[in-house]
């Protein structure tokens, strides 16, 4: 077995570089494996003593597929292992106190690392090299404080590479929601940062190779919530970072501007500044124009709706509880809602607040069978109908009453299901109509198609999704129409499948030619999904000898919760995933509505089944497969 590294290789018997592996580990001492170093800089971790170095000691563990290197104390200092036991090393782990602090991984096995981990008091980072040159090309993990932690590096080594994989893309911009004016702002600040930062980082003169990172300074994070100005779903963001750091013993500032959680990732969205933290990314705080007109000199917010802000946030930690206790929760915050909207000059300070209160009423409903708070989304409908309110406002509230109807209706033991169904889809109909050009009307046609497709009526579901995908192709319904049509139409056709696999590495099913390949879409949140995987995991065993295999497609809303999962339920096969969940790339490709889903892939690489049940896969597998043979009897 071989220790290699995309620095350098450690053969059986000396520090080379070569790619020939070994079979045997025994001739590789402490010293030579204590020789290697992690790829990123800045890493603690232990390191012993000149005259300690002899008295380590390294040993083959887990039936040889890893080396342990231990301290004369018996403390680990070193650990690399073969993952995928082709006997050469692949993942190659560093300690500090006995804890792994970072981790270099090659997770495409082609000898060089690809992925690199920091733990325990190390952090959280988790980096990516597509290229495998050592250099960090992007971030599948990071917190607020390590963004800090690496812009203030990539000032100091004058790094615009390095600093730019802490911005926000034009995809996050996208698959965030970000639109009209505010989209405009953001994408020029990150236009600007990666333009200006060489000469930022050269010019400026606080931090240098002596300044060392302290802190990460912030007030508290908020959520900016969805259906204000150019903003389409809830954003979680940092106001006014700054990076506090040691200079020569003095301590300084270097402001960050905005901070925005993409996933399991925050990103910055402009160029650092240092004495002046004005001059940076100041985004969402800031009032749009006709907010700042409504106020006198552009004034902070009164005294009374500070305190209902407040107010406001102390009950966002009270919900849970019982039913009932939730519902009063909902209640006491809804009339904080009216008062803010009160107390809110006309236009869209006020309607955010009147966007809140529906949306709250309407997830009451469904979630709480609240049903009380109908009368309130109709008394809602009509005050804004007075107010004069935006066309946008009076339609989105007009859908969640409808919305909030049908779960009620549905809801009702007594109640008749075609009647109801049929209600629900005729006041589809008449909404799309009614409103033919906004937001909502997506999600209504959206609706339209769903309810046509499980109800068996194919053909007038394409119709649905076609108007839909025509009428918003850039919405996310219409991205989901468009997939649905793609999978609705897929028999005998490619389909597009490709991405980052649960855990490093890549996935792509055009690899998987010669195979009948099963795609299952499901999440950790999904019982259905985990009891398919139990009988997969059987089928799998049985058949993959005979040309069977499987994907996992997983839409949790984090890879922390599908990596938890798996953890503690391993599998023989891949799975790849994206943010967005049952909204992201992957649910969207194909027009994942609910989970589980299972399509069947034959060996050209074409859909066999658009829709296999679980208790169909088997005859399916032996009708092209062949039978396999019993395991376990003679």
């Amino acid at each position: 077995m071989s220790l290699r590294s995309s620095a350098f290789i450690i053969s059986c018997t000396i520090l080379t570089v070569t790619t020939a592996p070994c079979t045997s580990l025994a001739a590789t001492t402490a010293r030579q494996a204590l020789g290697l170093k992690p790829i990123q800089s800045n890493i603690d971790y232990d390191r012993p003593e000149a005259d300690e170095i002899d008295k380590c000691k390294i040993q083959s563990v887990e039936g040889g597929s890893a080396w342990v290197v231990t301290g004369p104390d018996g403390r680990v200092l070193r650990r690399f292992a073969d993952s995928n036991s082709d006997k050469v090393v692949d993942t190659w782990s560093y300690f500090k106190s006995g804890l792994e602090v970072y981790r270099d991984i090659d997770a495409d096995f082609d000898g060089k690392a690809d992925q690199y981990r920091w733990f325990h008091s190390a952090g959280t980072r988790w980096g990516l090299d597509e290229d495998e040159n050592g250099k960090i090309d992007s971030w599948k993990r990071i917190s607020p404080y390590e963004v800090a932690e690496v812009a203030v590096e990539a000032i100091q080594k004058q790094d615009a590479s390095l600093y730019s994989t802490l911005l926000m893309s034009n995809k996050d911009v996208d698959r965030l929601g970000i639109a009209g004016e505010l989209k405009d702002r953001v994408t020029k600040g990150i236009r600007d940062a990666q333009s200006d930062f060489t000469k930022f980082a050269k010019e400026q003169k606080v931090v240098d190779k002596s300044t060392s990172f302290l802190d990460f300074g912030a007030s508290r994070p908020a959520i900016i919530p969805a259906g204000g100005e150019g903003v389409k779903q809830d954003l979680h963001v940092y106001e006014n970072v700054a990076a506090l750091v040691n200079n020569n013993g003095k301590p300084e500032q270097v402001y960050l501007g905005a901070m925005v959680q993409t996933g399991d990732t925050w990103r910055l969205i402009g160029l650092p500044q240092i004495g002046d933290s004005s001059a940076t990314a100041q985004l969402f705080n800031a009032p749009q124009a006709e907010s700042v007109a409504a106020l006198p000199n552009g004034e902070a917010p009164s005294e009374e709706v500070q305190k209902l802000l407040a107010e406001l946030e102390k009950l966002d930690t009270q919900f849970g509880g019982t039913n009932d206790q939730q519902i009063a929760v909902t209640k006491k915050r809804v009339q904080v809602l009216e008062k803010l909207a009160a107390e809110s000059p006309a236009g869209a300070d006020r309607e955010q607040w009147q966007r809140q209160q529906v949306d709250m009423l309407s997830a009451a409903v469904q979630t709480m069978q609240y049903y009380d708070a109908i009368e309130q989304i109709e008394a809602l409908a009509s005050e804004l109908k007075k107010q004069k309110a935006s066309e946008e406002l009076q339609a989105h509230v007009e859908f969640r009453r409808l919305w909030s109807e049908y779960i009620k209706a549905s809801m009702d033991p007594k109640g008749n299901y075609t009647k109801v169904r049929d209600a629900w889809l005729e006041s589809l109909q008449k909404f799309a109509t009614d409103y033919p050009n906004l937001p909502d009307t997506s999600e209504a046609m959206l609706q339209l198609g769903m309810e046509e497709e499980f109800a068996g009526e194919e053909e007038t579901a394409i119709e649905w999704y076609s108007k839909l995908a025509k009428q918003f192709p850039n919405s996310d319904a219409g991205k989901k129409a468009t997939g649905a049509i793609r999978r609705l139409e897929s028999i005998g056709k490619a389909m597009p499948l490709a991405g980052d696999a649960v855990g490093g590495g890549k996935v792509d099913l055009s690899g998987y030619r010669r195979k009948y390949v099963l795609i299952h879409y499901w999440a950790s949140w999904c019982e259905p999904c985990k009891e398919d995987i139990e009988e997969l995991k059987v089928l799998h065993n049985k058949y993959s000898r005979r040309g069977f295999d499987i994907i996992g497609v997983n839409l949790d809303s984090s890879v922390s919760e599908a990596e938890k999962y798996l953890s503690k339920n391993r599998l023989p096969w891949k799975h790849v995933y994206d943010e967005g969940g049952l909204d992201g790339r992957l649910a969207n490709e194909m027009g994942v509505m609910t989970l589980p889903l299972m399509l069947l892939v034959d060996d050209k690489g074409q859909v066999a089944n658009r829709n296999v049940h679980i208790s169909e896969l088997e005859a399916e597998l032996q009708r092209v497969l062949g039978k396999a043979p019993q395991i376990g009897r003679r």
